[in-house]
């Protein structure tokens, strides 16, 4: 009797601990990736031209819709060749404070306060260099968000 009598307040002060929305954390989530890209463009201001800038939702696994990410993405036009637009685009992030993770001949990875970003020349047109920003995984589902449809930004 005395170990339920302490396990029922254990219980109801953790389940009151769990009682936040899941879904609290995708407002912020889309703010930090939408910033991080605004902040890339600018950035990149006089190395090349953005053409597009478009954000979507995306559910992190196939096997369970519990968990989405917010990426972003920039459609910048090369002025020459698209594989010297992505290192060009590397280097200037890299001043910007984003740590370089992996170079590979044609595509750069960084990381910098907990967000991704990759640059690599598009496959659909190739005179375009995508930089692609995301946040991670956080917790919610499709029901907590409008839309898993692409989204754009204007990033000025």
């Amino acid at each position: 009797m005395r170990t339920l009598l302490v396990a029922v307040p254990v219980l109801a002060a953790l389940l009151a601990g769990c009682g936040g929305d899941p879904a609290e954390d995708l407002p912020d989530s889309r703010r930090t990736v939408r910033a991080g890209v605004e902040d890339v463009a600018s950035s990149l201001q006089g190395t090349a031209e953005v053409v597009d800038a478009a954000g979507q939702w995306s559910v992190c696994s196939a096997g369970t819709s519990h968990r989405l990410e917010y990426a972003a993405s920039l459609g910048l036009r090369a002025q020459g060749d698209p594989v010297a637009l992505v290192r060009a685009v590397g280097e200037r992030m890299g001043k910007d404070g984003w740590e370089v993770t992996a170079e590979g001949d044609t595509s750069v990875n960084l990381e910098r306060d907990g967000m991704r970003a990759s640059a690599s020349p598009s496959v659909s047109d190739h005179g375009q260099v995508v930089v692609e920003v995301s946040g991670g995984c956080v917790d919610g589902s499709r029901d907590d968000v409008d839309s898993l449809e692409p989204q754009p930004i204007d990033v000025g």
